[in-house]
């Protein structure tokens, strides 16, 4: 399941778009986007790909 919270990165229509906030309308979930005023139904979201995990020291086997 995905997780809309504020700052959450998604694709509309192909571009990439940023999670303002989220509501509850009418018993829906409206997802508002940074820079757009419309709400969006999170069925037209897609998203992206996770970001795979930075190698930090206590990852990274010592020979």
């Amino acid at each position: 399941m995905d997780l809309y919270k504020p700052g959450a990165r998604f694709l509309l229509q192909g571009r990439e778009v940023t999670v303002d906030f989220v509501l509850m309308q009418r018993g829906r979930m409206r997802v508002y986007l940074r820079g757009d005023p419309k709400a969006h139904d999170p069925s037209e979201l897609q998203p992206l790909a996770p970001m795979p995990a930075k190698a930090s020291e206590s990852t990274v086997r010592k020979k």
